[in-house]
Parts: structure tokens; sequence; C-alpha cells
């Protein structure tokens, strides 16, 4: 009896120590995209930016509204730098586009971005989203809303998260798209893709060889659990 308990509990220790060897390190968050626009290259390489309609709300990188130190209610840390849509007048739309991110699978995959408005007076008619393309960079490419709002007024980041888990094994594109027609300036920084991986599933085997089934509690002589 104590011999099987003994074999029993020197097989799963080590099964235990050789999984965690091969996969421990891959359950840490893997990093995809990580833009805070400290850099004065606008777009960062790689990205690309596009309008439609006028062309005052075209993206460009400021460096006096972006997240400040101490904001409680947005993620990442604080930067100078940080990308601009405006307002304009006359109806436009403003793209700007990611480089292209190849998401893992058994991963779960998350966007966060932190955005604001800047304004004081209004409602205005402005909406901002994050969409996806499957394809290309193209802006007919990105079919897919993943978050949109109107603007609030609000003067404040906050923080989004947007699951990216339904694009395992595929490569995408992010575009954040800034509708405007004499609406409001939207201001986005901070903006991070992580990929956790999901914890690998073991087969632990009995004394006899047999799979002991997850959630088992009844012991056995035949597989040692006794």
């Amino acid at each position: 009896m104590l011999h099987s308990y003994l074999n029993f509990y020197k097989r799963t220790s080590w099964l235990c120590a050789l999984v965690f060897m091969l996969y421990g390190p891959n359950l840490k968050a893997q990093v995809l995209l990580n833009e805070g626009f400290e850099s004065t290259t606008f777009p960062p390489t790689g990205w690309s930016k596009t309008t439609t309609g006028a062309t005052g709300v075209d993206w460009v990188r400021t460096t006096t509204a972006g997240q400040p130190a101490g904001t409680s209610n947005c993620t990442g840390t604080a930067s100078l730098g940080a990308a601009r849509s405006p307002f304009t007048g006359t109806p436009g739309v403003g793209y700007l586009i990611t480089s292209a991110i190849a998401i893992p699978t058994s991963a779960t995959t998350t966007l966060t971005i932190c955005e604001r408005d800047i304004f004081n007076d209004g409602p205005w008619p402005s909406t901002f989203s994050v969409r996806v393309s499957t394809t290309t960079n193209a802006i007919a490419s990105f079919t897919t809303t993943l978050f949109s709002r109107n603007d609030d007024l609000t003067n404040s980041y906050t923080s989004r998260s947007i699951n990216l888990t339904a694009y395992a094994g595929q490569t995408i594109y992010l575009a954040f798209v800034h509708d405007n027609n004499d609406g409001t300036t939207w201001v986005i920084d901070n903006i991070n893709v992580t990929a956790v991986a999901a914890a690998p599933e073991i087969n632990l085997l009995g004394t006899d060889n047999s799979s002991i089934a997850t959630g088992t509690t009844t012991t056995s002589t035949t597989n040692g659990t006794n």
C-alpha cells in the first residue's frame, strides 16, 4: 500500500514539474502591441492613417493631451505623447490604423486603450469607434465595430477593454475611427494588446496507467489513489 502511494506521488510530482518547465514561461502575458505615442515618429512605424471627407480630422501626435500622472480611471503609465483627431466644421472621418497583429491560439487576448474627448459644451455630433479587419489595412476592410460611443464631454481619460480572443489564429488590424461633423476632438493613449496563454491540459495517470478523471474524489486500490 505504501509503495503504491509513493510510486503515485513520485510520478505525479515529476509530471507536474515537467508541465511547469515546459509551459510555465508561456503562462505569462505576451505583449503583442504597446504604443504610448512617445516617439516623434507619427504614425508609429508600421501604422497608417487616412481620412475621408474633410481632412481636418486627420490624426496627429500631440504633447499637450497625454495621459497625466495619477489618472486613476485609466490603465498605463503617465505619458507626454498621445494621438489626437481634431473636430472640424464639415463632415470628415479620420482613421488611425495599427500594424498587423498576429493573435495567438489557445490564449485570451485583450486590447486596452485610454481615451477621452476634449470640449466643454455641447453635445456635439462625434462618434468614436474601434474597428477590426481580418484582411487588409484598407479602410473598406474595417467592417466590424468592436467599440463605439458618442462624445460625452467628460474631458477625462477612461480605460476601455476589448476582448480579441474571437480572432485567435488570425492576423488583424485595428482602426481608431473618428466620425466628426463639427463635433469634438478625440484623444487616445496607452494602447496595449496582450495575450495570456491558457493553462495546459494534463493527463494524470494512476499506477495502472489509467487516466484519473478531472474532479475524481473516490480513492481506488487499482490506480494507487488509496
